[in-house]
């Protein structure tokens, strides 16, 4: 944008630096060249319009699919995190449901090896 502005600021130099005409028909050598320069600028003010147009239009796509694949990167590592949160907290509900039946068991056997002991009838080979 700031070429362009250059640009058109020049333009107008050379357009208020070109006279009038005193006589029709005659034209200087230096208005001539004045002339020539303003439409050489004026071309070029084009080419250049476009090609930052165009230069422009990729800067933002640009910033654009840069801004998607950061997203889509937080995106995975939070799916990551989640999923190894997820694991850890199904081996701990698995943990704790195994615990939660195995804790009758060991009750009973508990109570099932004092009975034993407390009883006559079995022997202290068993």
């Amino acid at each position: 944008m700031v070429k362009k502005k250059n640009i058109e600021q020049n333009n107008k130099q050379v357009h208020e630096r070109m006279e009038p005409i005193p006589e029709a028909g005659k034209v200087s050598t230096e208005e001539t060249e004045v002339t020539a320069a303003f439409e050489e600028s004026k071309i070029e003010c084009e080419e250049l319009s476009e090609f930052e147009i165009a230069s422009l239009q990729w800067l933002q796509e640009k910033e654009e699919l840069m801004d998607r694949l950061k997203r889509k990167q937080a995106e995975m590592d939070n799916l990551r995190r989640i999923s190894k949160m997820e694991q850890a907290e199904a081996r701990e509900y698995a943990l704790s449901e195994f615990l939660c039946r195995l804790l009758p068991v060991l009750d009973n056997l508990e109570r099932a090896l004092e009975a034993a002991r407390g009883s006559k009838e079995v022997s202290d080979a068993h």
